[in-house]
């Protein structure tokens, strides 16, 4: 008898041992969605990564992205496969285009799988098929997915206006009021460098647009945006606007 539960001890032991075993080999096989998320943050604020590092990450964030509807990891997954598309693009390797480009818009389709809802997934699949075939018919669709799923949040528009304002002149009446009014907001939350940089792009045409509705805006962030424009080397005509402010610490 003290044999028999002496054997049944150690059964008892050895099969804790082994669930022990397999549940940190279970933790070590799991994607670290933290650390995923961080890189994303890190690259949507413009952090510079080795490109290896971004394409490593990219693939696997690819083949995770398609057994979960973590939407967190998903929104994360996109921001990084994208960084792998935008450096494949820049470094003209016509062997790793395409690929990168269908990778994030299945990890982007997965995310409206999950949850249809989400701005940056619509804003994705239109940005790949811009950028592979220019703006085809249908395609605006997917831009106003994006402006109705989520049209007031930040982080979704300064990636956003970019894409729209490029494309002013052919878009439809109401996805240019969306742009142009993304735009101006924009402007008025002190974009620096965004902002500036979408139109020192524009053509005269949608530049005079932007102009005729400045009045939309705050006077402090109109007269900023008008100095910085200035400051950049552009045409603009604004009269009183670029004075320097009585409170200069407050613009420069």
């Amino acid at each position: 008898m003290r044999a028999y539960r002496l054997t049944l001890r150690a059964c008892a032991v050895g099969l804790g041992l082994c669930g022990i075993v397999w549940a940190l080999l279970a933790l070590r096989a799991l994607p670290d969605f933290g650390r995923m998320r961080d890189l994303a943050d890190r690259v949507a604020s413009g952090d510079v990564f080795r490109p290896d590092l971004i394409r490593a990450r990219a693939d696997m964030a690819a083949r995770v992205a398609q057994t979960t509807c973590d939407t967190i990891y998903l929104r994360s997954a996109i921001l990084v496969e994208a960084r792998a598309a935008e450096l494949a693009v820049s470094d003209a390797d016509l062997t790793e285009i395409d690929p990168r480009y269908d990778a994030v818009s299945r990890t982007a389709e997965r995310l409206l799988d999950c949850a249809p809802t989400q701005s940056l997934a619509w804003l994705t699949l239109f940005w790949v098929e811009a950028s592979r075939w220019g703006l085809r018919p249908g395609l605006l669709r997917l831009l106003a997915e994006s402006y109705r799923t989520g049209p007031n949040e930040t982080w979704i528009q300064v990636r956003r206006s970019p894409l729209a304002m490029n494309l002013y002149g052919q878009l439809p009446e109401a996805l240019q009021k969306d742009a142009m009014d993304e735009y101006l907001e924009l402007v008025g939350l002190y974009q620096f460098d965004l902002v500036v940089g979408i139109y020192a792009r524009l053509d005269d045409a949608t530049r005079g647009v932007v102009l005729s509705r400045l009045s939309e805006v705050p006077t402090h962030a109109r007269g900023w945006f008008a100095r910085q424009i200035s400051r950049a080397g552009l045409p603009i005509d604004l009269p009183g606007m670029l004075q320097k402010p009585d409170r200069p610490w407050l613009y420069n």
